[in-house]
């Protein structure tokens, strides 16, 4: 029995989920438009995550999945509203401190996703392999 959806690969799902977190760690919250950025990859991929990760989110603990869900929607919001300022008032001193907030959401949000997703799909990969 498979747990993915036939045709995914799901390695290629977590080496991207590692690239978005290595990214996250490197901008500065003072680049607005790789905060931008960053962000919208980061809701995709949490959208895309159920056709990707198929039944192995069922796996997921439930709080955690929801929560998880939650944060994409709230991040999308969230970044919006980062996009509406940067381009309505574009001197705004809350700018700094709302693109800094979002970025360390982000950053909280990818390393959550990695201990409770990518880091138990990893190890059962090793699995799967040693009893092939």
């Amino acid at each position: 029995m498979t747990l993915t959806p036939p045709g995914i690969d799901t390695a290629a799902v977590d080496a991207q989920h590692a690239r978005l977190l290595a990214l996250a760690q490197r901008i500065s919250h003072e680049d607005i438009p790789a905060v931008l950025a960053l962000g919208a990859a980061v809701v995709l991929h949490g959208l895309l995550e159920p056709a990707h990760l198929g039944s192995i989110l069922a796996l997921a603990d439930p709080v955690a999945a929801k929560e998880m869900r939650t944060d994409h929607r709230c991040l999308a919001d969230d970044l919006a509203f980062l996009d509406e300022l940067a381009t309505s008032d574009p001197g705004s001193p809350d700018l700094m401190v709302l693109s800094r907030a979002i970025l360390d959401r982000l950053r909280s949000h990818l390393e959550r996703d990695q201990r409770a997703l990518y880091a138990p799909l990893a190890r059962l990969r090793e699995v799967s392999v040693a009893k092939s």
